[in-house]
């Protein structure tokens, strides 16, 4: 509200205070659980988020559950740790990847229009969690409750995204789904969308792969198109071995 009382609309981004331990790059990744490092991995894939950093990754730590201990040893507890309605972290007590929970937090960099991640953007990549297989849990709701096409006339209609950004999106959730299907591991179908070697200027598989617009069928990918190589197109090559000078 202004000077002269008028409620002047505006876009901004609400944000919530999380509260925490420490960011994920303060930890070992062996003490996350599978299924806390599986959500994140998702997450990031389905939102082809570009900036996934261990400072991007909160810590928190869940309160343990009393089972043998009466409310007033509960009561006690409590007042000898800090607490609140969102957790409890004991400065004295044991973490493990029973009660430590990973909040993904700062998401400027997601639903980019080029697709352009490189493997050092996730840095989930290399844990040891996402080489594991997906529980059936897990696998379910990727399978039966994800609709990229549903998700992307969503994004269509509630946001002023470019369509290559949507597009993309879509995309990169059918990919999932199909790694699923296929029994890959998170690892691997990450490994088809970011780029292993940064410099190089041929595409990632998911770059060079075929349109995933179901309305298109089989009909090959125009050249131009937001998947294909064209996007970055290749320098010429040198000619090599270059040409002898002429004899005299």
């Amino acid at each position: 509200m202004y000077h002269d009382r008028r409620i002047v609309p505006k876009i901004g981004s609400l944000q919530t205070f999380v509260p925490n331990i420490g960011p994920a790059e303060d930890f070992s990744s062996r003490r996350f659980s599978i299924s806390e490092v599986h959500k994140i991995a998702i997450l990031d894939m389905r939102l082809l988020n570009c900036d996934r950093n261990g400072a991007n990754l909160l810590v928190r730590q869940r309160e343990k559950k009393a089972k043998e201990k009466g409310e007033n040893d509960r009561s006690r507890s409590r007042s000898q740790t800090h607490s609140d309605d969102q957790g409890t972290w004991d400065g004295s007590a044991q973490c493990d990847a029973n009660t430590l929970q990973l909040v993904p937090i700062d998401h400027g960099f997601i639903l980019p229009d080029v697709l352009d991640i490189g493997w050092c953007d996730w840095c989930w990549l290399d844990w040891p969690q996402v080489k594991e297989p997906l529980d059936e849990t897990t696998a379910d709701y990727i399978l039966r409750t994800i609709d990229p096409v549903r998700d992307a006339e969503q994004l269509r209609r509630s946001f002023a995204l470019a369509e290559d950004s949507v597009d993309l999106m879509r995309m990169a959730g059918m990919l999932l789904q199909e790694g699923v299907r296929q029994g890959l591991s998170l690892h691997a179908i990450a490994s088809l969308i970011v780029r292993h070697d940064l410099d190089a200027e041929v595409g990632t598989c998911a770059e060079e792969g075929a349109d995933p617009d179901p309305d298109r069928g089989s009909e090959p990918r125009p050249e131009g198109s937001e998947f294909g190589p064209s996007r970055r197109p290749l320098p010429e090559a040198p000619a090599y071995p270059p040409p002898h000078p002429p004899r005299v």
